[in-house]
């Protein structure tokens, strides 16, 4: 699997919010030399899944940061879910050396989510290093970003 992590952060956001496909934008808005501003259209698609299976996933992602392999992206008082992962990949011309990446993604908050977070480390495993860095990006918008 080839993705980059605002891929990853774009399907986590349709897991979050029901199945519709964001596409991600850095700006809101163009403004003209003349100071007239043309808003930025958000594109929408929604994912032919099914609400059940979907569910699911939610359900696990939540699961898994209260008491499995993702309980390092857990932020009190904030009910996070998520998902970490180790990506493993073998080292060119050795032939038998294997090392891994880390990921971390995850949305908060579960019923009701505000903001996805998707963390990449090369080198390392996805609960050990990329759910503390995400709890600690979470942690912070809850804190600082949104009241």
């Amino acid at each position: 699997v080839t993705a980059s992590p605002l891929q990853i952060a774009r399907m986590t956001a349709a897991v979050a919010n029901g199945g519709t496909l964001v596409t991600p934008h850095v700006a809101t808005g163009i403004i003209a030399p003349d100071g007239t501003v043309t808003a930025i259209e958000t594109d929408t698609k929604q994912i032919p899944v099914d609400p059940e299976a979907l569910q699911v996933v939610r359900e696990g992602m939540h699961q898994s940061v209260i008491s499995a392999a993702a309980k390092n992206a857990a932020v009190p008082g904030v009910d996070v879910a998520g998902k970490t992962g180790t990506a493993e990949f073998k080292l060119s011309g050795d032939g038998v050396t294997y090392l891994n990446h880390a990921w971390f993604t995850g949305f908060a908050p579960y019923d009701d989510p505000e903001i996805v977070v998707t963390v990449y480390f090369e080198l390392g495993w996805g609960g050990d290093l990329a759910a503390p860095a995400a709890r600690q990006i979470i942690d912070y918008f809850f804190e600082n970003v949104q009241p």
